[in-house]
């Protein structure tokens, strides 16, 4: 049996990647032969860097380096890192469920 885990933070307390990690053993103490894989999310807010970063993504730049209008800035940030976070979340469960 796969089980996959992707829950996002606990807010003020746990980063997505240990609250994934403290599920997983909890079912691998539940489920000895389950295979469990774990992945870390994030809606776009606190969390998302250390997601994404977990995910693969290298290189972080502060967009006001780009785009002086904090507010544009900001509405723009949103935006890419909610599509990013979708497009991150559909490969990684793609591989899960492929094995690969």
């Amino acid at each position: 049996m796969k089980i996959v885990v992707a829950p996002d933070k606990f807010k003020g307390s746990l980063p997505a990647t240990k609250v994934a990690a403290a599920i997983a053993a909890g079912l691998r103490a539940g489920r000895p032969g389950a295979e469990v894989v774990t992945i870390g999310v994030a809606d776009g807010g606190e969390g998302t860097v250390d997601a994404a970063v977990a995910a693969g993504i290298a290189a972080v730049y502060p967009l006001t380096d780009l785009e002086p209008d904090l507010e544009r800035c900001r509405t723009e940030a949103d935006r890419l890192l909610r599509r990013t976070g979708q497009m991150i979340a559909r490969d990684r469960l793609a591989e899960v469920a492929t094995g690969a």
